[in-house]
């Protein structure tokens, strides 16, 4: 089982659903936070997290991304 498996599964979902999608491919370096986010979240093996504020580990990226729009 590929630890993409579920994304996979739920992209099929939605395209059998119908409607209009669109999908493309962004670079890291242009949402610094998600890629911080993602790195962040695999280091927990499964447990959701859930964040009301901005954390301190992505305090920068929010910055750069908010400066670099």
């Amino acid at each position: 089982m590929h630890n993409c498996f579920n994304l996979v599964e739920l992209i099929k979902y939605f395209i059998v659903k119908g409607g209009i999608y669109s999908w493309n491919h962004v670079f890291w370096e242009t949402n610094q936070v998600v890629d911080a986010l993602t790195k962040y979240g695999l280091a927990f093996d499964g447990i959701d997290r859930i964040f009301n504020i901005s954390s301190d580990f992505i305090s920068f990226q929010v910055l750069t991304d908010i400066t670099c729009i």
